[in-house]
């Protein structure tokens, strides 16, 4: 498979899911919230689940000013975070052959 196929194909699948888990998570957040009530413990696990899936958005979106992204304007950050997932899988798929080949080679 070719490089740029690829880590489009890895960056457009984690855009979906983390678009959907975050979507999730702020629509079991609110009642919660409003309800005054503790987390489930599936609830807990599938944010577990979208805090992984959109770090490291989810690790810098705190220290980032809201308005710097206004609007649907978050929706680039979302697909950069993406393509960072991609690339970081795509990396890891190189360094994976490489070693695969390397202990066959010796």
């Amino acid at each position: 498979m070719r490089p740029v196929v690829f880590i489009g194909f890895i960056t457009v699948i984690h855009f979906v899911v983390s678009f959907a888990l975050f979507m999730y998570v702020i629509g079991m957040g609110l009642p919660a919230f409003d309800e005054f009530r503790p987390r489930t413990a599936s609830e807990s696990l599938i944010d577990g689940v979208a805090t992984v899936v959109l770090a490291p958005f989810s690790l810098v979106g705190d220290a980032i000013p809201h308005d710097w992204f206004p609007g649907r304007s978050f929706f680039v950050v979302l697909v950069a975070n993406s393509l960072i997932w991609g690339l970081l899988a795509y990396a890891l798929l190189v360094a994976y052959r490489r070693w695969r080949i390397s202990r066959h080679a010796g």
